[in-house]
């Protein structure tokens, strides 16, 4: 839906002050903070207007305006100014990445923790290594007369590993070692499927290392405990939105269940770097906050995903600068490194 350059104006000034204030917005408001040179009778006519739209509510008779769902979507979608950080909050975000981190396990929590204490909202980032990678090594290591670990490397490092019960020499996982890593290097994780259709007379007595392996390549997004962090859940006590113990309860839920989470913060988004989820959306399972995304990179492929959960009256323009920075750090001082050990 088209607005006039006017409306445009009034429904971003409506928002901004929402943010600001939490509280029903007045034409008086608009015109004394935003557009002196307007009357306000002409902008209590175009705030009418913009609720028939659907942009605006008003809570009560006498009250002034709020954003809906659909006010902020346009926002995001058209008004929005991206915010530069300040330089204290810009060196703050660097400095928390001074610290040497070299498990994934690190990254994730400091990432987390940096971005939950920068937007005062909720924060969840998620490392996965996406279906472009490409296979480069397969290693087994004994650990145990019983026990091998099963490790998958790509060009963008270790997807995953696991423990398999196998009873072999340490001569036999090297040579299977190379045989399993001929037969799947080169290979990107997306031609991989849960089948047999790679196995050839020469590994059909690997055949229980090999189904490792593709479990490990098919199944790598299901671990969410240990690929994803959450940092910040207390932050959202500080929002008049949440005092409603119900709304509290449904956005907790949404950060406590990763399995429902992880759709929110992977789905495909195609060239987007940034993922705007406004809530109010029943079928997201968001009615009561939105989320922000922002996906980061090893060598031009995403492998994760850095997101802010807050209420739908977030600060979206803070919120997006905090990100890019945050993404950005995580790409040239830690990722393109090869410094991360797998835990």
């Amino acid at each position: 839906m088209n607005l006039s350059e006017r409306k445009k104006k009034i429904l971003s000034a409506v928002v901004d002050e929402s943010i600001r204030t939490a509280e029903p917005v007045s034409s008086k408001d608009v015109q004394e903070k935003y557009m002196k040179e307007i009357s306000p009778a002409t902008i209590r006519n175009e705030l009418m207007a913009l609720e028939e739209m659907g942009f605006l509510s008003q809570p009560h008779t006498s009250a002034g305006r709020v954003p809906t769902a659909e006010g902020y979507k346009k926002y995001v979608e058209e008004l929005m100014t991206v915010k530069k950080l300040s330089k204290k909050e810009a060196d703050t975000i660097k400095d928390s990445f001074d610290e040497k981190l070299i498990t994934l396990d690190n990254i994730l929590q400091k990432t987390a923790k940096t971005i939950s204490d920068a937007t005062n909202y909720a924060s969840v980032v998620y490392y996965g290594i996406g279906n472009s990678a490409i296979v480069d090594n397969i290693l087994l290591i004994k650990l145990t007369q019983t026990n091998t670990l099963v490790v998958v490397v790509t060009d963008l490092g270790i997807i995953k590993q696991e423990t398999k019960a196998i009873d072999a020499t340490e001569e036999d996982l090297r040579q299977a070692s190379k045989i399993l890593t001929n037969v799947f290097k080169g290979r990107r994780l997306e031609e991989i499927q849960d089948n047999s259709n790679l196995l050839t007379a020469e590994i059909i007595r690997y055949k229980d290392i090999f189904d490792a392996i593709i479990h490990i390549i098919t199944e790598r997004d299901n671990d969410f405990d240990k690929s994803m962090a959450v940092s910040g859940k207390d932050n959202l006590l500080n929002y008049p939105e949440y005092h409603d113990i119900s709304k509290l309860k449904k956005t907790i839920s949404l950060l406590d269940k990763k399995d429902v989470l992880f759709p929110l913060l992977t789905s495909d988004n195609g060239d987007l770097e940034i993922s705007v989820r406004v809530g109010g959306d029943e079928n997201l399972g968001i009615t009561d906050c939105s989320i922000v995304t922002a996906s980061y990179k090893s060598k031009g492929k995403p492998i994760g995903t850095a997101s802010v959960v807050g209420p739908v009256r977030m600060d979206y323009g803070k919120v997006v600068s905090i990100l890019k920075n945050v993404t950005q750090l995580l790409e040239e001082n830690i990722f393109d490194k090869k410094e991360i050990k797998d835990d």
